[in-house]
């Protein structure tokens, strides 16, 4: 699973409960969800909250019509948030402040502004001294989506069972597994109303919230359909994974689940060869990249297994599993972040046979495998990518021994508008975003941008920037 975050106090996000975890019933007299407009009404009992009902049969996920093509993005409001009273963290050291992630790379690729925010100005580093915008967008950098807190939820259920199988014990049983993840659900939705959303705001590192309410103010009807329909089809579907056959027929030794934490490695800045450039080529330091599966096994080949990857039957292959809860991604997607997990295995001192690992897509959403060869080649390619991205990010660094960033203005809004419903600064790109659009007759609906129009806006909205203050010295 990939951290989702860059930084190192971080790493894999855990969704704080407002209270025991697994405690379905809410306090008497909660209100429920406010229907949106133009969608059904959502009734619960004063009882309950709408992501706490009942156990109760789901369709199977493929079948289930709340599965259907994703809706146009709701309409966002700009959330009031305080302007004050949020504490800052220290600047981080450069080799995390540069740590490449999957995530961070998709990041960049889609809006470097919102990789400015999330490492750079949540932190204070880039804006005017005094700039109220970093403590929003550090409060902001730690907004849940209910997607990624549903796939929190199976992670970390997917944990329980694996650690059961591996010592041998009973795992714990599709309903309380179910029940505890809906309770946790349950609090983050009612951490996000208006009456405790202060919490928050006060403290963001610590109190949790999510991001559709935030922006607008309820969840919808299908939204939670959803996401139950998710949680309980990929529990469900985790129970018959024949990953986990596999992990039975293993020694305890042959299988390794990495610490439920911030996991990282590093890679030498001479293991990117003669490719890598000039910027990167001139770094001295160690590359810190953030990344780990959810579970590593030795895998023996059977015979159409091994027909199907060209390798030898009944060798012994080191092989990273990593679920996926959400939509199918795209091949080469899956083969980057499968070929990250063994650089990492690697790094960590475990070489696989041939010098070839092997990786495992287990989609819980369909209940589907896909399987990847990892030899030298696709490990290179992963190399290379890493090497790619940080090039571009050090580019962006007005001191890069520092990790300095250059001036918000010279990040890059996203090239798509769409990515801006799913992102959490949104609300602090607003201004800057409209004046690109009229620049450039653009307008919500996701059209492509022109290069240009990034140019259009710094000189439309920067007026020139004092130069940085010096970075304090290493």
């Amino acid at each position: 699973m990939d951290p989702g975050t860059e930084d190192a106090d971080a790493g894999r996000i855990e969704t704080r409960a407002a209270g025991a975890a697994g405690a379905d019933a809410a306090p008497p007299g909660l209100p429920g969800l406010a229907p949106a407009p133009g969608s059904t009404p959502v009734t619960t009992a004063a009882a309950t909250l709408p992501l706490a009902e009942g156990l109760r049969p789901v369709a199977p996920v493929p079948d289930s019509p709340a599965l259907a093509a994703p809706r146009p993005a709701a309409p966002l409001r700009r959330p009031e948030i305080p302007a004050a009273g949020i504490k800052l963290p220290p600047p981080q050291p450069p080799e995390f402040a540069l740590a490449w992630s999957y995530s961070r790379s998709g990041q960049l690729r889609e809006c470097e502004r919102a990789v400015f925010w999330a490492t750079f100005g949540s932190r204070g580093l880039g804006l005017p001294t005094g700039d109220p915008d970093a403590g929003r967008a550090w409060a902001l950098r730690h907004l849940t989506a209910l997607p990624l807190a549903v796939g929190i939820a199976v992670h970390n259920a997917a944990r329980q069972v694996l650690e059961a199988v591996r010592a041998g014990a009973e795992p714990p049983s599709y309903e309380a597994q179910l029940r505890s993840a809906r309770g946790t659900l349950n609090h983050l939705w009612r951490a996000s109303q208006p009456d405790l959303l202060g919490r928050f705001w006060s403290m963001p590192g610590v109190h949790a919230a999510l991001r559709e309410v935030v922006y607008r103010g309820e969840l919808r009807a299908w939204e939670i359909e959803q996401a139950r329909a998710v949680l309980a089809g990929c529990l469900r579907h985790l129970r018959s994974a024949p990953v986990l056959d596999d992990v039975r027929g293993c020694a305890a030794s042959d299988v390794w689940l990495p610490e439920a934490g911030p996991v990282h490695f590093r890679l030498a800045p001479q293991s990117f060869g003669p490719g890598a450039g000039p910027r990167l080529a001139a770094w001295t330091r160690p590359l810190t990249v953030w990344a780990a599966p959810d579970l590593c096994y030795v895998h023996q080949l059977r015979a159409a297994d091994a027909a199907a990857a060209g390798l030898p039957e009944g060798r012994r292959y080191w092989c990273v599993v990593d679920w996926k809860t959400g939509a199918r991604g795209c091949e080469a997607d899956e083969r980057l972040q499968l070929s990250v997990y063994a650089l990492w295995l690697e790094a960590s001192g475990r070489p696989s046979t041939d010098d070839v690992y092997l990786g495992r897509i287990v989609a819980l959403r369909d209940a589907s495998e896909r399987w990847y060869v990892l030899g030298p080649d696709e490990r290179a390619a992963a190399r290379h990518a890493i090497a790619a991205d940080t090039e571009r990010l050090l580019g962006l660094l007005a001191v890069p021994s520092h990790a300095f960033p250059r001036p918000k203005a010279d990040w890059a809004l996203a090239v798509r508008r769409g990515t801006c419903a799913t992102c959490n600064y949104a609300a602090l790109c607003h201004d800057d975003l409209a004046t690109r659009d009229s620049a450039v007759g653009t307008s919500e609906d996701g059209a492509r941008v022109p290069a240009a129009s990034d140019a259009a806006v710094r000189a439309t909205t920067s007026s020139p920037s004092p130069p940085p203050p010096h970075p304090p010295r290493a």
